[in-house]
């Protein structure tokens, strides 16, 4: 019996040493090679957090730096961003603490504003091999903030904001063909459920997580409030957005408060979601947990003749009025026109 156990053992492994053997290799000629990846880190803070800070109401830290050691390196190519919370020791804390992150690389454009961020349930981005933001390698070419949260009434804490960057110099990407993307952000600008009275989200500061170009409203606060229920919010895609200038997308980042469940970039020509994110929440529903991001080589084809439309339902289940977001940050390669050969 036990002859017979090996005999069928060796005829697995040997069919799947075939399947192996016939299986196409993957070309790795454009991923890049962990020596060729660099990193930067910068520390933010320490800010001490005694009181309650809720959603863009509390300390905002900036710091102007150079990425990379000299500002002649040539163009770097960011592939990566994450942001962590430590503690005064420089032990790890809860990302609970973080409202959202971000850093502006170089100078943004009508139709790339060179932007990655993090938020609340997701404390990294990478993007797919062979594609990157590019920036020039000058004195003072990447712009960060962050800033506190603190939904806990006995906190005293202090916290420091530690953001990551992982790039590639010119040599390395032209190695690795890397291609450059550039940054869109599409939201939900939806009105306040009751402006006159108790008009919550006004007050947050100007530092919010989405900053718009101003064919989508310059200035507007992306804020609403979201009364007890389920609900629906819509908005279309401006034309003069950098969306309608073509390509195709790569990466997508989201970003909802507590009570979101999920957010859509819509084509309304076609009739179909292009991508849906979804996100979970903790047991009280004050934290996203999980939240879905869109990553792809072969990416989504944005048509500029279409419509669009970003889409989010919110379920408020509690008795009183919430504040609520619905951005999608948008990365996507490919001339304005679109005609770039994917």
């Amino acid at each position: 019996m036990a002859g017979k156990n090996l005999i069928l053992m060796r005829r697995i492994w040997l069919a799947a040493a075939l399947l192996c053997l016939l299986m196409p290799l993957r070309a790795t000629a454009d991923v890049p090679q962990d020596a060729d990846v660099k990193s930067a880190t910068y520390v933010l803070g320490p800010v001490h957090i005694d009181k309650k800070y809720i959603s863009m109401t509390g300390p905002v830290m900036r710091q102007s730096v150079t990425l990379a050691p000299a500002a002649d390196a040539g163009a770097l190519w960011v592939t990566g961003f994450r942001a962590a919370v430590v503690d005064g020791a420089g032990a790890a804390q809860s990302s609970e603490y973080l409202c959202h992150a971000w850093v502006t690389l170089g100078k943004p454009t009508g139709d790339d504003q060179k932007l990655l961020t993090i938020s609340e349930g997701l404390d990294s981005m990478k993007f797919p091999p062979g594609f990157a933001v590019r920036v020039e390698g000058q004195a003072q070419n990447a712009q960060l903030l962050a800033q506190a949260l603190n939904n806990t009434d006995d906190t005293d804490k202090n916290l420091s904001y530690k953001l990551t960057l992982d790039y590639l110099d010119d040599a390395a990407a032209a190695k690795h063909n890397l291609r450059p993307l550039r940054t869109v952000t599409v939201a939900v600008m939806a009105r306040d459920a009751n402006p006159v009275t108790d008009d919550i989200c006004r007050v947050r500061g100007q530092d919010v997580d989405a900053p718009l170009p101003d064919s989508m409203g310059g200035k507007s606060i992306v804020h609403f409030d979201v009364p007890p229920g389920r609900h629906e919010y819509s908005s279309t895609v401006d034309k003069a957005s950098g969306l309608h200038a073509g390509g195709t997308v790569h990466y997508i980042k989201l970003h909802l408060h507590p009570y979101g469940e999920s957010i859509s970039l819509f084509d309304k020509t076609a009739g179909r979601a292009l991508w849906t994110g979804n996100v979970k929440t903790g047991a009280d529903r004050v934290l996203l947990t999980d939240v879905d991001y869109y990553s792809s080589t072969d990416g989504i084809r944005i048509d500029p003749a279409h419509d669009y439309e970003v889409r989010t339902v919110y379920n408020n289940t509690t008795g009183s009025l919430i504040d609520a977001m619905a951005v999608l940050r948008v990365y996507m390669s490919g001339d304005p026109a679109g005609q770039e050969k994917q």
